[in-house]
């Protein structure tokens, strides 16, 4: 049976009928149909006008903006930021059907079971952390919640929990059933590298918890906040990446706005530094915040922002070190194609849970509302950097803003020399001059090359490929005289030996069934290499001549490999065979003349 990472290949195709892809893209992406496909802005790259398309009798989406493609698991995997088994069981779900309960491999049955068991220890732990701050034991860790302005309601909402001892959390779950190993693996029992028996213990002990919960609304990992001066290690004691929790793909608060989202239009997300952040913007009344792990922002982390919001607000420690931060995470979000604008905390050393607290939400609100966007932000960073007082500062702080600036067009440019200018007094005739000759440099020192087109070749071969995947009447797989044919692109070879495979059973090739082959962007390029011609004729003489194509030129290589082993090759028994074979691909290379 065909299987894609454990999954029957038939199941998955009756996953994706059961999902029609224009229905599952409409609810993220407002889509208009012109013609047979449907339009809308891209969801993974920012853009204004609309190159997003979804094919809905091919069941596939692709860009021809940023290049992203995929069918409807795909793109459930990079919405939701969501692994191929979480996908399709999120599908499965939508669509009311059961995953099959022999699948093999790593992600068959018992990694799942395995993984449900993980999720399931979490859960327990949040609970018992949870109970254990409400009762008498967490009478310290509620006083310090509490002289944070964080009452009852908040620590039901947020799942907060108390950790009383290093061996509490631990024997709980022993007394349910659950074994020292996967204890072990979902990051609630630590091991000492000291300890001969290798006994876990909890490493949160004493501190109050926060537990990190995904967007799915699962506990994924802990993270423990001392609660007292006198404490050991970290202020912070965070879990390491486990087999359900990845540091650098989970944003904490992300479930919080999804359920915001559901009750009321949600126009941006705060980005804070902290858990604690999130919260006390809570308490006021900010149900859109979130934040990271402790760590640089990721591609996959800003993805999920985008998935909750396109406008974005940063929001972190009015510091230097906050600034810094900020510049790192902001180049990350902006890559991502994201409406940034940055919040600056007028007073020194106050984080968004100090300012908020201080000056109450009417005065966070002030902030939020007063907000700079990325590059003038970056502009006022750089400019920080330098002595403006100095000509030497002012000509280092040019040189940096101008190539900060440097990617982005004409018309965006002349407005942030505008920036530079004003912050260095030097005229903007002068920065646009220094700006063009630092471009003339470039372009003396390396001249461009004008763009190779595209291989006749490659493109024929994508084409016969398209119409072959199709279905159309006069492509069939026969038609080449090899799959070898396409040479070394292994891409090619797939989908091809999927369509023979197909046609072989007398069914008809899916192309958005190309993505279970492979995720490399050749996939799509076969999918869209679509060419307009006037009439059917003009169509089928095209497809013709590129079969002609690409199979003179196989035949070729094959005469000429063959006869330079013809020419080396001295036993008379493999001469033989050899010139049988040269005589065999000329007279092929006659037919196709």
């Amino acid at each position: 049976m065909l299987q894609k990472d454990g999954y029957p290949l038939d199941w998955l195709q009756e996953l994706k009928d059961k999902n029609n892809i224009v229905e599952v893209v409409s609810k993220y992406v407002p889509l208009q149909q012109k013609g047979s496909n449907f339009w809308g802005c891209c969801p993974f790259h920012h853009e204004k006008t609309p190159s997003f398309s979804v094919k809905e009798d091919g069941q596939f989406y692709h860009c021809f903006g940023c290049g992203e493609s995929g069918d409807v698991i795909t793109f459930i995997q990079k919405t939701e930021g969501m692994t191929f088994p979480e996908a399709v069981a999120f599908l499965a779900e939508r669509a009311g059907m059961e995953i099959p309960k022999n699948l093999s491999g790593e992600k068959g049955r018992d990694v799942r079971k395995k993984r449900d068991r993980l999720y399931e220890i979490l859960k327990i732990t949040a609970n018992y952390y949870h109970d254990t701050l409400m009762s008498e034991k967490g009478e310290e860790a509620r006083k310090y919640l509490e002289g944070r302005g964080i009452g009852k309601n908040l620590m039901i909402r947020f799942g907060l929990g108390f950790s009383p001892d290093y061996k509490g959390a631990i024997d709980n779950l022993k007394s349910k059933g659950y074994g020292t190993d996967e204890i072990i693996e979902s990051g609630v029992g630590w091991v000492s590298e000291r300890s001969k028996d290798k006994r876990p213990f909890d490493a949160l002990q004493q501190r109050m918890i926060v537990p990190i919960i995904d967007a799915r609304g699962r506990v994924v990992a802990f993270s423990g906040r001392a609660i007292s001066k006198d404490y050991n290690g970290g202020k912070y004691v965070n879990y390491k990446n486990t087999s359900v929790f990845e540091k650098g793909k989970t944003l904490y608060g992300a479930n919080f706005v999804k359920k915001e989202k559901q009750k009321n239009p949600v126009d941006k997300v705060i980005v804070v530094e902290g858990y604690m952040d999130v919260i006390s913007l809570a308490k006021y009344g900010f149900n859109n915040a979130v934040a990271g792990m402790g760590t640089a922002f990721t591609p996959e982390q800003a993805h999920a922002i985008r998935a909750l919001s396109e406008n974005v607000c940063v929001c972190y420690d009015g510091d230097a070190a906050g600034q810094h931060a900020t510049v790192r995470n902001l180049e990350v979000l902006n890559a991502e194609g994201l409406n940034l604008k940055v919040v600056t905390i007028p007073e020194e050393g106050m984080d968004p849970d100090d300012y908020v607290k201080k000056f109450g939400r009417d005065g966070f609100k002030k902030l939020i509302d007063e907000a700079v966007p990325y590059v003038e932000y970056v502009l006022s960073v750089i400019a920080g950097k330098h002595d403006l007082t100095t000509n030497t500062g002012r000509a280092r702080y040019v040189k940096e803003a101008l190539d900060f600036i440097k990617p982005y067009n004409t018309a965006e440019k002349e407005v942030y020399l505008e920036i530079v200018h004003d912050k260095s007094r030097v005229p903007i005739n002068i920065l646009r001059e220094g700006f063009e000759n630092d471009i003339s440099q470039v372009a003396f020192s390396e001249p461009e090359r004008p763009k190779e087109s595209l291989p006749v070749s490659l493109e024929a071969a994508r084409f016969v490929l398209n119409k072959m995947v199709s279905g159309e009447n006069f492509a069939r797989p026969d038609d080449v005289v090899s799959k070898d044919v396409f040479g070394d692109n292994e891409v090619h070879k797939a989908v091809y030996e999927y369509i023979k495979q197909k046609y072989d059973a007398g069914e008809k090739p899916a192309p958005h069934m190309l993505y279970s082959l492979s995720r490399d962007e050749e996939v799509a390029a076969v999918l869209n290499s679509v060419k307009e011609f006037s009439d059917e004729t003009k169509l089928v003489k095209y497809y013709k001549d590129s079969v002609r194509l690409i199979n003179t030129n196989y035949v070729n290589y094959m005469i000429k490999t063959l006869s330079q082993k013809f020419d080396t090759t001295s036993d008379p028994t493999e001469k033989k065979k050899i010139f049988e074979e040269l005589m065999s691909y000329q007279k092929t290379l006659k037919s196709l003349k």
